[in-house]
C-alpha cells in the first residue's frame, strides 16, 4: 500500500464541481497539465504545492505560491483528516483521510540504491539501472492499483507483484521488498555530514560556495540558476517545474529533458571538481530533485 491522502477540492466559482482525489508523495497540485490535481484557476500557480513524505509523515509543501490555513499563509503543513486549506480565495482543499502504512513496496538492483516505488515506474536496465517515473512503451512497467502493484514486461499480460518477487530486465535482476516507512528518510545525508558546513551565496546567475569560510567553487550560468532555484524552493520538486523556470516552458519536452539532464550532469561534475559532494543536488530517480542542505549550512540570498 502507498502512503496517500484523499482530498476534496471545492471551487466556489464552479458550483457542483467538487471532486475527490487521492494524492501520494511527489504528486503535484497546480495548473500544469501533468499535475496529479490540476486546478483551472489563474490565481493558482502552475506548480502550487506538492505532497511529500518526511519523517514518517505526509506533508503538503508550498512551491511557487503559498497556501493559507485559517487566513494564515503557510509554506508547509502536516496532513491529517479534517485539515482545510485555501490555494486561493474560494479554492479550497479538504483533507478527508491519510493512509500511512508501516512499509511500502520498494525495489533494488545492482548499482541501484533501495528505491520506494512511485505510482508508476519503468524499470530501465541501464547501465546503470534506474527508475523512470513514467510508463515507457514496450518496457517493463510497475504501477499501483489501490493497495497492490502490477507488473507488465513488454507486451506480456500484467500480473501482481509483491515483496520477495524478482524480475529480469535485459539481464539485470530487480528485486522487490518491503521498505519500512521509518527508513524512507535514510539517504545520503550521512556522507554529507562528513563535510564541514557550506555557505551558498546566491546572485542567481552566479553562485559562490564557501566552506569553513574559504571559497570552494563559483558556479555560473545555467548551473548557478539551477542551484538558486533549488535553494529558494527549499524542498523536493518535479524536474519539469524547475526546467520551466530555466528555459521556455513551451520547449519540446524531449528537448527540455535533454537540456535538463546535461545541466544537472555538468553541475554535479563542477561540484565534484571542487571537492564538494555531488549528491548535494539530489534526484530520487522518479523525476524529483532537491538541494540537500543540513541545518548548519547557510543560504545567503543576494538575488
Amino acid at each position: 500500500m502507498l502512503p496517500s491522502a484523499s482530498f476534496t477540492l471545492i471551487h466556489d466559482a464552479q458550483p457542483g464541481s467538487a471532486r475527490r482525489v487521492e494524492l501520494g508523495p511527489g504528486d503535484l497540485i497546480g495548473r500544469l497539465p501533468g499535475a496529479a490535481l490540476q486546478v483551472a484557476d489563474p490565481r493558482v500557480s502552475e506548480a502550487h504545492a506538492m505532497v511529500s513524505l518526511r519523517g514518517g509523515e505526509l506533508v503538503l509543501l508550498a512551491l511557487r505560491r503559498r497556501f493559507t490555513i485559517g487566513g494564515e499563509p503557510r509554506t508547509q503543513v502536516v496532513l491529517e483528516p479534517g485539515l482545510e486549506l485555501d490555494l486561493a480565495e474560494g479554492v479550497s482543499l479538504h483533507c478527508r483521510e491519510v493512509i500511512l502504512p508501516d512499509a511500502v513496496l520498494a525495489v533494488r538492483a545492482p548499482g541501484l540504491p533501495d528505491m520506494p516505488l512511485p505510482p508508476v515506474a519503468t524499470l530501465l536496465p541501464g547501465p546503470p539501472p534506474r527508475l523512470l517515473g513514467a510508463p515507457q512503451a514496450g518496457a517493463t512497467v510497475v504501477w499501483s492499483e489501490g493497495a497492490r502493484f502490477m507488473l507488465q514486461c513488454s507486451r506480456t499480460p500484467a500480473r501482481p507483484v509483491a515483496a520477495g518477487d524478482t524480475v529480469d530486465v535485459a539481464g539485470v535482476t530487480f528485486a522487490f521488498f518491503a521498505l519500512p516507512v521509518s527508513q524512507l528518510m535514510a539517504t545520503e545525508t550521512a556522507s554529507l555530514d562528513r563535510h564541514p558546513p557550506l555557505t551558498l551565496e546566491l546572485f542567481y546567475d552566479v553562485v559562490h560556495v564557501h566552506q569553513d569560510g574559504q571559497p570552494r567553487a563559483t558556479v555560473r550560468g545555467v548551473g548557478a540558476r539551477l542551484l538558486s532555484e533549488l535553494a529558494l524552493l527549499g524542498q523536493p520538486v518535479a524536474w519539469d517545474v524547475v526546467a520551466a523556470e530555466l528555459w521556455d516552458a513551451d520547449t519540446d519536452r524531449a528537448l527540455l529533458r535533454g537540456r535538463w539532464d546535461m545541466a544537472v550532469g555538468r553541475l554535479r561534475h563542477r561540484l565534484r571538481e571542487a571537492g564538494l559532494p555531488p549528491h548535494l543536488v539530489y534526484t530520487d530517480g522518479t523525476g524529483n530533485i532537491e538541494l540537500r542542505l543540513r541545518p548548519a549550512d547557510v543560504i545567503e540570498d543576494r538575488t
